[in-house]
């Protein structure tokens, strides 16, 4: 029968009666349709083909089948990208060799200064070892690490930008570019050291203190001591996540200008604890007839959760945490291939990105 919308007055041909426009998708009235006569059976029957395409495209199977393969490709890129993150962050040492925050709350929970103290004094003692430790060079070992890491990433990679069109995977050796990764030294072991020796001068008059004035002298007033103050985890967190590579030549510079103006903090604020604890530790403790316990008390705390801060980030990884990752504004073009006529719609083409999904749900897991 053949059709006329009055809404955008297209006028088509199909074989059964339907009720809307295939073009504008309006309801056609109820006596749209009228049967083809003489010269218009013939055209009727040309155009019948590819209405049916056109039609089949919008509401048919074929377009059933671009919707399901536009959904597994992002789920492929979901699940690549939750691996490609994890697989290269299980291979960077953990830095935070302190443990501060988490033996500051047992220490809270002491019941009595000969507790407290004995707990602190091992504590204490423990981190000439922690120190030694943290001083360590690690950047060869770290980049051995990650070659083998970032190898097996580029491979899983290169399969997946394969199966889904994209443009070519990056690189393995890009990922070491000096803009994406970089390990820095921001406190050397005699810097740790010799800060180290401070607070146990430190702790000499803290113990006094607590002795003295039993658990009133047990913390200081200032509660930050308890925990790394939010300015030198926010300073430290020197990881970072380039989602947009577009303009890798100008945050070079900036990358560059960051390394650089976090090792001038650190060394600000090494000079500046320095000092600190120089002053304080030359005042005396004068036992019962000290008035204010409390300036050697802050004095201790201060100076050991810095140290802890300090042997924390002693050395810095800085590694480009999207790097091999697909982005929004790559899966956005890979959204619009899928909608362009060139995108290859097939069940065969679907049974691949169904098998790709599986096999990379296996690599997820074996990488946990």
């Amino acid at each position: 029968m053949l059709y006329n919308c009055e809404n955008c007055h297209k006028s088509f041909d199909f074989v059964d009666k339907i009720c809307f426009c295939p073009y504008c998708g309006s309801r056609l009235a109820p006596d749209a349709g009228f049967a083809a006569s003489g010269g218009q059976t013939t055209q009727a029957a040309s155009g019948e083909s590819r209405l049916t395409e056109v039609i089949d495209s919008i509401w048919g199977r074929s377009a059933r089948l671009r919707e399901d393969i536009n959904a597994e490709i992002f789920r492929c890129i979901m699940i690549y990208n939750r691996y490609a993150r994890h697989s290269i962050a299980k291979n960077i040492p953990d830095t935070s060799l302190s443990d501060y925050d988490t033996r500051y709350m047992q220490f809270e929970k002491c019941g009595n200064r000969k507790d407290l103290l004995d707990n602190i004094r091992r504590y204490i003692m423990s981190l000439e070892q922690v120190i030694a430790k943290a001083s360590e060079d690690m950047a060869d070992e770290v980049v051995v690490k990650l070659q083998k890491a970032v190898r097996e990433v580029y491979d899983v990679s290169r399969r997946l930008h394969d199966l889904i069109g994209k443009d070519a995977a990056p690189s393995e050796s890009g990922f070491f570019d000096e803009e994406r990764f970089s390990v820095t030294r921001l406190f050397t072991k005699e810097q740790l050291a010799a800060l180290y020796e401070q607070v146990l001068i430190a702790f000499e008059k803290y113990r006094r203190c607590v002795e003295d004035n039993n658990m009133f002298a047990a913390f200081a007033s200032d509660s930050s001591y308890g925990a790394l103050p939010y300015y030198w985890r926010r300073i430290y967190a020197y990881s970072y996540d380039r989602s947009d590579r577009a303009n890798d030549s100008r945050k070079k510079t900036e990358d560059e200008d960051d390394r650089h103006t976090i090792t001038e903090k650190a060394q600000k604020e090494y000079t500046k604890i320095m000092e600190y604890m120089d002053e304080r530790n030359a005042i005396a403790y004068d036992g019962f007839l000290d008035e204010d316990f409390e300036p050697h008390v802050e004095a201790f705390w201060k100076g050991l959760s810095t140290l802890c801060g300090f042997i924390d980030n002693a050395t810095v990884i800085r590694w480009d945490k999207g790097y091999f990752a697909i982005n929004e504004n790559e899966s956005a073009a890979i959204s619009r291939y899928c909608q362009s006529e060139e995108f290859p719609v097939s069940e065969d083409y679907l049974t691949a990105l169904v098998d790709m999904e599986s096999w990379l749900e296996e690599k997820e897991k074996e990488d946990k």
